[in-house]
């Protein structure tokens, strides 16, 4: 409709989730529900290249097996893990004002947003007796977020390539229907950076850096980490084969802490790597429509 346009849709969900559980109890679990998730995208194209847009979405996040199933698993004598055949989907409100500008080299995208979340998912620790931690996952009353989201991509040399990213936003928690009284809120950043570098025609250089500040949890907070991700990437015999070499957590930052405060426990846990974890493979490609020349690589034990 001129410099204006639009998509709009629902889909309508009806779900029949029925547990049955053997142990320690048997018995039938049923969490039956009926959704509808509407989309409304509304942009306006304000000259060549540079468009305005607003958005309205309704999502779901349904919980997996893994989350449902109470029979918990320890890592260790005094640490377990368990689902909960309870847990509802988690629904999310989204509304989004953005501004995308694109150049001969560069892309800019600038995003305000708000997110509602409600049946949201959360973490709960709990003791078994005097010496057991349990986890478990449960639903919040409400979570909501509040934020901008950056987004600069360009191609400002034909042998270079990058995409930064950094999103600032306003997060609140209510766990009141799990316990607890107050509120809790914070403010956090995260920041991606990916860059990719053709040294020749058959050789590439990537870097991936990640940034992200501390969060909060109904019972405590994980604190900030961050780490880098490099590689390269060697196309042998006319691209027939590619020879590749990756280093995750490149300066062994990737170090996660996590502290629990509740009346029966006080708990900090620290996870790291014993070091970077490296990569080494060799592929021959038998089918010349898949030769290897994709640009992203694929590093190991990211996001452990």
């Amino acid at each position: 409709m001129g410099d204006f346009s639009f998509k709009a849709g629902i889909r309508a969900e009806q779900a029949f989730v029925n547990s049955h559980l053997k142990k320690p109890v048997d018995s039938m679990v049923k969490n039956d529900y009926f959704k509808p998730y509407p989309t409304l995208h509304l942009s306006y194209a304000l000259a060549d290249n540079h468009e305005i847009g607003l958005s309205y979405s309704k999502r779901i996040n349904r919980p997996d097996a893994d989350e449902l199933n109470p029979n918990p698993e320890f890592s260790d004598p005094r640490t377990a893990e368990a689902g909960n055949p309870n847990l509802k989907p988690q629904q999310i409100h989204s509304i989004e004002l953005g501004y995308h500008a694109k150049g001969e080299k560069f892309a800019f995208t600038p995003t305000l947003y708000y997110r509602y979340k409600y049946d949201a998912f959360t973490s709960i620790k709990t003791t078994i007796g005097d010496s057991i931690i349990l986890t478990t996952i449960q639903n919040l009353d409400s979570r909501q977020s509040a934020g901008l989201e950056i987004i600069l991509s360009g191609n400002p040399h034909k042998n270079l390539n990058f995409n930064l990213s950094a999103n600032v936003f306003y997060d609140q928690i209510d766990a009141t229907g799990l316990g607890f009284s107050d509120k809790k809120s914070v403010v956090s950043a995260d920041v991606k950076f990916y860059s990719v570098i053709n040294i020749t025609p058959t050789t590439l250089f990537q870097l991936n850096l990640y940034y992200y500040s501390p969060r909060i949890t109904p019972q405590g907070q994980r604190d900030q980490y961050y780490y880098a991700n490099a590689g390269f990437k060697q196309q042998l015999f006319k691209k027939q084969a590619a020879l590749t070499l990756t280093v995750s957590d490149v300066f062994h930052t990737y170090k996660i802490s996590r502290e629990t405060a509740i009346p029966e426990l006080v708990q900090r846990t620290k996870y790291n790597r014993k070091g970077a974890v490296i990569y080494l493979g060799f592929t021959w490609f038998f089918n010349a429509q898949n030769n290897g020349t994709e640009k992203e690589l694929k590093f190991e034990g990211e996001g452990l």
